[in-house]
């Protein structure tokens, strides 16, 4: 068993966090339930008292729907999150898309709007106002430029666009480390890897045991977390047996976790059936639609210690 060197994010103990009452990141943030996320961000510590941090999925649709009020409500998130004792990692973009779609970039998208013939690059402006206002925040502990971007493919059209978004997020302050989330891919992790101070892959399955990603975070000299972890199911006991295995193995290579997700949500991966389309990854919550803890759930939280 391969120990990870640099452990500095050994303590990131936490749940990518989606609110349960819409399935886009558009109408999210569009609707926005501070008093909901309140409570269910509450939940979380109720259940999981050492919970320490969340990836929190952000709309770069919203934004541009209302630039100036998508900007108070992620202000408004962080102080929530401030008030349980969570710090945040911020995912600004995403190219993960499925039934119903979150919403996010495309590759046409990125080469139109990218392109240094338009008069105005939304993308630099929606990093820059954001990062602006918190670039010293200590509630915000990364900066999580995109999750998956290279679902689609494209890699030379998306790398560009990476690197400039990391450029414009230090030139607006950022403080904190910058990553980019990716699936469980050393291939993926290698074309990333420069563009990130801290390493976030998406390790599920046999990948969380994986000595080959931590190897390659020690020979780099990064630390390393997992962005996402925790492959679902509709079966309660497969999923929580994954759970452990998963969990177990992050731990002993001295990885820190973020488990997708912390919870129901009508957003895609994250409902049983009887709420919208489920995919053949099933359902990732922790904490069923009800409110309850899922059955059997309690027995993960040595893992937060």
């Amino acid at each position: 068993m391969v120990q990870l060197i640099n452990t500095s994010y050994f303590w990131v103990r936490g749940f990518g966090y989606q609110p349960s009452y819409a399935a886009t990141g558009l109408d999210i943030w569009r609707h926005f339930d501070a008093h909901l996320i309140a409570a269910e961000l509450g939940r979380a510590k109720a259940y999981f008292p050492s919970t320490n941090a969340i990836r929190l999925w952000l709309s770069f649709d919203a934004y541009l729907h209302d630039p100036g009020r998508f900007v108070a409500n992620f202000a408004t998130a962080l102080d929530i999150a401030g008030r349980h004792g969570l710090r945040v990692m911020p995912c600004l973009f995403n190219n993960w898309h499925s039934i119903p779609d979150f919403g996010g970039v495309a590759a046409e998208m990125v080469a139109y709007w990218g392109s240094p013939k338009r008069e105005v690059n939304h993308f630099f402006r929606y990093v820059d106002d954001l990062v602006t206002p918190h670039g010293n925040d200590e509630r915000i502990f990364a900066w999580d430029l995109c999750n998956e971007p290279f679902n689609s493919g494209r890699e030379e059209l998306f790398i560009p666009w990476l690197k400039d978004l990391r450029a414009q997020a230090k030139q607006s302050g950022a403080s904190a480390p910058i990553t980019i989330g990716v699936p469980p891919s050393l291939k993926l992790l290698e074309l990333v890897e420069p563009l990130c101070d801290v390493l976030t892959p998406h390790l599920y399955g046999d990948s969380a045991a994986d000595d080959a990603f931590v190897d390659f975070a020690n020979r780099v000299g990064k630390p390393m977390f997992a962005g996402e972890t925790g492959w679902g199911s509709l079966d309660d006991g497969t999923r929580l047996k994954t759970l452990h295995m998963e969990l177990s193995s992050l731990l002993e290579h001295e990885v820190g976790f973020l488990i997708h997700v912390l919870q129901h949500s009508l957003v895609a991966d994250c409902h049983r059936p009887e709420f919208g389309p489920v995919s053949e990854v099933g359902f990732m919550g922790c904490v069923e639609a009800d409110g309850t803890l899922r059955k059997g759930y309690a027995s993960i939280r040595k893992y937060f210690s």
